[in-house]
């Protein structure tokens, strides 16, 4: 069930989700998760909204976020790439990984998109 007054997500399991629009970065200042997952990194107008979004991320044991986006010359998005990781490509991430990149191509999901989008890519 979705709250808009409260940007909160909650499934039947219980499991809560907290909404936040990059649009409006001091509304992350405060905040603090275990988890999280950011969407469109490259596209955001502020960088300050990530900077505040990591700074909340340390709830837990492992705090982590998965981050999704299209890539873009963009401060962070860099940043998280040089960030260390396992040398190999086939290795498996662990306790002390950072950094996970993966890479597809657009067409790599073409079963889950709109017939449109197919067409024209």
């Amino acid at each position: 069930m979705y709250e808009p007054s409260k940007r909160k997500l909650t499934w039947p399991n219980r499991a809560v989700a907290h909404c936040y629009g990059a649009d409006e970065p001091a509304l992350l200042r405060g905040p603090q998760h275990k988890k999280g997952w950011v969407d469109e990194l490259a596209s955001f107008q502020y960088d300050e909204a990530f900077d505040n979004f990591l700074l909340g991320l340390r709830l837990g044991d492992r705090p982590q976020v998965v981050v999704t986006t299209t890539p873009k010359p963009r401060k962070q998005l860099t940043t998280l790439l040089k960030d260390p990781r396992p040398r190999s490509p086939a290795a498996r991430p662990t306790r002390t990984s950072r950094t996970w990149p993966t890479r597809s191509a657009t067409r790599s999901s073409a079963a889950t998109r709109a017939l449109a989008s197919v067409v024209r890519n």
